[in-house]
């Protein structure tokens, strides 16, 4: 990251401001194009684990990214096309649970259909084998959480 130009301090890059470095002035990750290097938590955002541990879910706080539909909609840009987050972010399930798993998550998803569509109804609950390294990565990252809104 250092090599990008970012400050870094104990592994992790410094904000400035509030906001990462690599966040461009229309408030998108302007790194994409340099996947490899790009931070674990950049990687699989905008998934997080719920509480407990033991279920995977989209972090509220991707809502309020202007990528995110109900916000570019507010704002008047039409995202009737615009993918659901498992294939927007396919490549964060990738690096959380590997290519196979992956792959395996994407098809059940994709033919339960889109969540935002009326009507939809499931899949509920589909269980899959999360990469024990990201998954010690995201409790770790949970548990940094809560301890500093304490």
């Amino acid at each position: 990251m250092e090599a990008y130009g970012a400050v870094v301090r104990d592994g992790r890059l410094v904000t400035l401001g509030g906001r990462c470095q690599f966040q461009g002035p229309e408030g998108l990750c302007s790194i994409h194009a340099m996947q490899p290097s790009k931070p674990f938590h950049c990687w699989v955002s905008p998934f997080i684990l719920a509480p407990g541990g033991r279920t995977l879910i989209v972090s509220n706080r991707y809502r309020a990214l202007i990528c995110y539909q109900a916000t570019s909609a507010r704002q008047g840009i039409d995202t009737s096309a615009w993918p659901p987050a498992w294939q927007a972010f396919a490549s964060s399930l990738r690096v959380l649970f590997g290519e196979a798993e992956a792959g395996r998550l994407s098809a059940v998803l994709d033919a339960a259909g889109d969540a935002r569509a009326a009507g939809y109804a499931g899949p509920k609950n589909v269980p899959a084998w999360m990469l024990r390294r990201s998954y010690d990565m995201l409790t770790a990252k949970a548990a940094e959480l809560r301890a500093s809104a304490k």
